[in-house]
């Protein structure tokens, strides 16, 4: 039905209708066991100004959990459904990328970068980029990641550090 209604002259009253109630939906979505199929029919819309939205608040819950594994999972799933519906996600990655800090949950960026990685090899060198910026406070993304990509992160590695850094990352990496 929203659908349909989608391609009347209501479509302005109903996209403001929506972003007012989005964060409400998205709060109470959260705390569902099962969430209902209402971000899947909004993201079938294609609109942007609501895709944005939503983005805005999936990265806020992810920051503000510091990547709590119920948030990494959220986004994931996300990211597929978006590429599911066609819908650009390469603003969202490198943004999500690009909030990426030391202080975050080790392990849930980890998988995040790598289950991103697997779907969607484009973004490895940006992972690695955001990984080796951040190595000088903590290089354990940037290891982790080398590992987890094996041969291809790591000759991708080779082409962006420097001799120096490349020493240190190689002889934790050894270890």
């Amino acid at each position: 039905m929203l659908k349909n209604l989608w391609k009347t002259k209501y479509r302005d009253g109903i996209r403001a209708d929506i972003q007012k109630h989005l964060p409400m939906l998205f709060a109470k979505s959260r705390d569902s066991q099962n969430p209902p199929p209402v971000f899947y029919i909004l993201i079938g819309l294609r609109d942007k100004e609501i895709i944005r939205e939503l983005q805005s608040l999936l990265l806020l819950d992810w920051i503000k959990t510091n990547a709590s594994e119920y948030s990494t999972y959220q986004i994931l799933n996300f990211v597929e459904t978006f590429a599911e519906k066609q819908v650009p996600i390469e603003n969202f990655v490198n943004t999500i990328i690009n909030r990426i800090t030391p202080s975050m949950n080790k392990e849930m960026v980890e998988a995040m970068a790598h289950m991103i990685s697997i779907q969607h090899p484009e973004f490895m060198r940006n992972f690695l980029k955001k990984f080796l910026s951040i190595a000088d406070q903590d290089d354990t993304f940037l290891r982790a990641y080398v590992q987890m990509t094996g041969r291809k992160g790591f000759l991708m590695l080779m082409q962006m550090a420097n001799p120096e850094q490349m020493n240190r990352i190689f002889k934790t990496i050894k270890k």
